[in-house]
């Protein structure tokens, strides 16, 4: 009998090897140059060429390979195409290492592609994939699909912006504001990297073994929210952070252990959620407490140096306040320390110390944050956000003065 029959001894096509780090590059590619296929597969050639003769291609990845694969990622809104392309259009931020390699490979190839400086992600594209993804209330994720899989908006929503609602379902809920700045405090005991230039979150320490959201089931998203607020002893992938500077100020003075108060910009961070919003979403209550997650936010992840405007020790604005009693009597750091929670009874006492003139006010601000060394740029956001947060003046907004005589305090 022929050894041969029913068996084809055809020669098997050559597979590439897709990863997420390929897939990523691919992306990259994508999004951060113009569209040249010829471009893409040269380089793509040079950088996996091992990968790609071990898999039996003498030359290179054939360019419809690669046509197909990016746009088999984008049509069905995978997690790493929605990674590269829904995340901030940042060359510098969490793709540069993608990017210095691409660059430095265009150079040895002597290939000149322009690079794209602004998104690339058209109208029409953002149109179809909110069509495609639906709202999070409609969401049915089944067990072998992964947050974002095939489209759900769970994750759209989360990148593009930033939060997590359900507008059909509740004309309550709305796309959120994150504020430009935000505020942490922490000390010895809290969980991650905690420094003057980066904060990591706790399960993230060691960050080969980061992930994002994206890629994740909206149950184990859910799981490690409500472990988090419920400050369940296990390592979390979120970085608490408030909208007002008093509360880290007042957990830092009350809790003392070397607690370090850093201020952060969230332009560029990836993922930054609303930890209210995620509350109602998620109808998550905390024991018996009335703790509903107002003005808090939570960031996935880590912040980087870039991201961070200032960090400053608890004992270094108390020496301030020693040193200068101008900033002592404004920011009233005694009576911060002698209430238990940052809640009315707080805001009601420091209201009801002396109110300042704008100009007054702002002229003591500047001179507390060219101190603590922030810089000018963030000041006038910074400093407004202690205007209504120590109650320095009733009713009404800040005027010019308030940002005239910040001005002259630095």
């Amino acid at each position: 009998m022929a050894l041969s029959g029913g068996l084809s001894f055809t020669a098997m096509e050559p597979l590439i090897s897709w990863d997420s780090e390929k897939r990523k590059f691919l992306c990259c590619l994508y999004r951060f140059w113009d569209r040249d296929i010829n471009a893409y597969k040269a380089v793509f050639d040079a950088v996996y060429q091992d990968d790609l003769r071990n898999a039996g291609f003498k030359d290179g990845a054939p360019k419809g390979r690669l046509r197909g694969q990016w746009h088999h990622l984008k049509s069905r809104v995978l997690p790493d195409w929605v990674d590269v392309h829904l995340s901030p259009f940042d060359k510098e931020g969490r793709w540069a290492p993608f990017v210095a390699t691409i660059r430095r490979t265009l150079r040895s190839l002597d290939i000149r592609l322009r690079e794209n400086t602004v998104d690339p992600l058209d109208a029409a594209t953002y149109e179809r994939a909110k069509e495609t993804l639906g709202p999070p209330a409609d969401v049915s994720v089944h067990d072998d699909r992964a947050l974002c899989k095939y489209g759900d908006k769970v994750c759209f929503w989360c990148v593009q912006e930033r939060i997590i609602t359900n507008s059909r379902g509740n004309p309550r809920a709305r796309r959120n504001y994150i504020p430009p700045v935000l505020y942490r405090w922490s000390n010895v005991d809290s969980q991650g990297i905690n420094t003057r230039n980066i904060l990591v979150a706790g399960l993230f320490e060691d960050w080969d073994k980061y992930f994002s959201p994206n890629t994740i089931y909206p149950d184990k998203f859910q799981d490690y929210f409500r472990k988090h607020v419920h400050v369940a002893e296990v390592p979390s992938p979120f970085i608490s952070t408030c909208k007002s500077m008093l509360s880290p100020v007042h957990r830092a003075i009350r809790n003392k252990e070397g607690a370090l108060i850093s201020l952060i910009d969230t332009k560029g961070l990836d993922f930054v959620y609303s930890a209210r919003n995620l509350c109602w979403l998620h109808k998550v209550r905390v024991g018996k407490s009335t703790y509903n997650g107002a003005g808090e936010f939570l960031i996935w992840g880590k912040v980087p140096s870039s991201n961070i405007i200032s960090s400053f020790k608890v004992s270094t604005l108390e020496q301030i306040a020693n040193e200068h009693g101008d900033i002592a009597e404004l920011l009233q750091l005694d009576t911060i320390a002698s209430y238990e929670r940052n809640r009315k009874a707080l805001h009601t006492a420091l209201s009801g110390q002396r109110h300042y003139p704008d100009r007054t006010s702002g002229e003591i601000i500047g001179k507390l944050l060219s101190l603590l060394q922030v810089r000018f740029e963030y000041s006038g956001e910074i400093g407004r956000g202690m205007f209504y947060s120590w109650r320095l003046r009733k009713p009404g907004n800040p005027g010019e003065a308030f940002y005239e005589g910040i001005r002259a305090g630095y």
